[in-house]
């Protein structure tokens, strides 16, 4: 494929941004950019052409990425367990680094001892960075960057032996919106992980609290602008899509409610069941009518086997994640609700990759839109 090939390519990608994420698929970018690189590498002065290159992968390579390897704290619980986990095998164990990114992960359990990690990482341009992150560090002989997702290893053909450490870094904000507990349970069943195999995390609390923030939300949903209505264009509103990241220490909010502990996520299990759900029951602190009522959560990660390193995701924690929020239904969406009673009830559930929250009507007994057939059985 020659430079003018690649470019033709290049622009279609960039003439087709607008249309949805699922329907333009992250190898259309990886390819796009593998073969720019190495067209213009033989071909032109890779300089010349570096910001274009750099345009398309921010469409794929996210911020949090750099967020991350800024996180010192986060840095430290990371090398404290991995650490802890290898050196607690009586032989150097094979590492599994699901979602490896740029690498760090893998290198602090080379570095600590482990026989050979393979680092995977979907996002090839990623993989192909992590890759000569790997060899400027001189781990290349103990560390193999593999550019697939968790759904194309197989054991015998793109990993070679079985892994007896999981360090999993299919993490987000909303804790399971990256595929932490499909991927785990797909890579006992693909029999790429040992019996006995330890995981890193190992298990995760969530928390959650309803709070009200007309600050925040009121100047992302649009109503009316000078007097026109703009209503129809929240159709496009991220909130409508999935959860949305902040930090809470950030914005202005009511405390409605306490905090209370919603849910628990055991990583390392084999199984998960149909939709979980855990009915949670919240003490007010502030009683009134609020019209913009949203669930806060966040986690809390447990790194190792004894629960002894945790990384919290909490308010006053100030990690690279922040918190998620998810509004209490469509149907409350910029409309008055009261609260008048000490407690409120909410429901929280999950499938293998979204948290979900509502409100306990006990006299309605419809359910949300977290299908049986979304849950990894």
């Amino acid at each position: 494929m020659n430079v003018f090939t690649c470019l033709d390519l290049m622009g279609e990608i960039h003439r087709r941004r607008g249309e949805r994420y699922d329907q333009l698929s992250k190898d259309s970018y990886n390819k796009a950019i593998a073969a720019f690189i190495s067209a213009l590498s033989a071909e032109y002065d890779f300089q010349t052409y570096l910001t274009p290159i750099k345009v398309t992968a921010t469409k794929i390579i996210s911020r949090s990425h750099f967020l991350q390897l800024n996180d010192k704290n986060l840095i430290e619980k990371y090398t404290q367990a991995i650490s802890k986990a290898v050196k607690s095998f009586s032989q150097p164990p094979t590492v599994l680094n699901l979602k490896s990114g740029a690498g760090l992960h893998s290198l602090i359990a080379a570095r600590s001892g482990a026989d050979h990690i393979y680092a995977v990482e979907n996002l090839t341009p990623l993989a192909q960075i992590s890759q000569s992150i790997v060899e400027e560090n001189g781990y290349q002989s103990k560390i193999s960057v593999i550019s697939q997702t968790h759904s194309e290893l197989i054991l015998g053909l793109n990993v070679p032996k079985r892994a007896n450490l999981l360090i999993n870094g299919a993490i987000d904000f909303s804790l399971l919106g990256e595929g932490i507990l499909e991927s785990g349970v797909y890579l006992r069943r693909a029999s790429l992980l040992t019996d006995d195999a330890k995981f890193i995390p190992s298990a995760a609390k969530v928390y959650a609290q309803v709070i009200d923030s007309p600050l925040h939300f009121t100047d992302q949903i649009i109503e009316n602008v000078s007097g026109f209505n703009f209503q129809n264009l929240n159709v496009f509103y991220t909130m409508n899509l999935a959860h949305r990241g902040i930090q809470l220490e950030d914005i202005s909010y009511t405390e409605v409610t306490d905090v209370q502990e919603v849910l628990f996520f055991d990583f390392s299990s084999e199984t998960i069941t149909e939709i979980n759900q855990n009915r949670v029951k919240f003490n007010v602190m502030r009683k009134g009518t609020f019209q913009n009522l949203v669930v806060a959560f966040w986690f809390k990660l447990y790194l190792d086997e004894e629960k002894s390193i945790v990384i919290d995701s909490g308010p006053k924690s100030r990690t690279y994640w922040g918190q998620a929020v998810e509004y209490l239904g469509n149907e409350w969406r910029g409309k008055e609700f009261e609260i008048h009673s000490d407690t409120l009830e909410i429901l929280a559930k999950h499938n293998v990759n979204k948290i979900h929250f509502e409100f306990i009507d006990d006299n309605n007994t419809e359910t949300d839109d977290l299908k049986s057939e979304d849950i990894l059985q």
